[in-house]
């Protein structure tokens, strides 16, 4: 089996290791792997889909400098971060697709809520994620 230079092993019957490429980038991950993780918020970016949903794109990275991204289109960490730019006077900022730096620091990580919605006539369970807060 060959490596490749990230420590990829390609099974032999891939073929020639040399032929092949991997893509390399920032990993996009379940906001799930996130509950209780410290982390700090290097970026954000407020979009709106072609379905009219409003999303934050957050760059994050963890304790050991690792980058890794998440989304959140719900009434819990997008929510926060608007209302976080708005105190801070930058409301302006939000939904213009444009990346905000920043330095914020999440160190107790998500939590999440469940409850119960209905969706489609059935009854489901649903989860929305904060960010940790600190007491005052």
């Amino acid at each position: 089996m060959a490596t490749l230079a990230n420590g990829f092993e390609i099974p032999a019957a891939w073929g020639d290791a040399d032929t092949i490429e991997t893509l390399t980038g920032i990993d996009l991950i379940d906001k799930a792997e996130l509950v209780n993780v410290p982390f700090l918020i290097e970026e954000v970016s407020f979009r709106t889909s072609a379905t009219d949903v409003d999303t934050v794109w957050i760059t994050a990275q963890n304790v050991e400098g690792e980058l890794f991204q998440f989304t959140d289109s719900s009434t819990g960490v997008r929510k926060q971060l608007v209302k976080y730019f708005e105190d801070k006077n930058q409301a302006g900022a939000v939904d213009t697709d444009e990346p905000i730096a920043m330095r914020l620091a999440v160190p107790k990580g998500l939590r999440v809520s469940k409850y119960p919605k209905m969706i489609r006539g059935k009854e489901q369970t649903v989860k929305t994620y904060y960010l940790t807060v600190l007491p005052e």
